[in-house]
């Protein structure tokens, strides 16, 4: 099997895609994947790899009740 190279189009519409989901969460207030795949024209599967890869970054990211949450625009209760 052959390993795809990553060109340097498709990092830079994964990095306007994860500060745009960041954004999103921050913004909307937690967001489901489903949401996350559909608002920005991706698969689910895609959308759980971007998580991923904010979470190796350093973003903290919360699940709860099967919305996501930024730490920063988790609401008080």
């Amino acid at each position: 099997m052959k390993k795809q190279r990553t060109t340097a189009k498709g990092r830079n519409e994964q990095l306007v895609r994860l500060l745009q989901i960041l954004r999103d969460l921050d913004r909307l207030g937690g967001l489901d994947v489903y949401e996350l795949a559909e608002s920005h024209g991706t698969t689910t599967r895609t959308i759980r790899r971007d998580l991923e890869a904010l979470e190796a970054a350093g973003f903290t990211l919360i699940a709860e009740r099967g919305r996501l949450y930024h730490t920063q625009s988790k609401p008080l209760t």
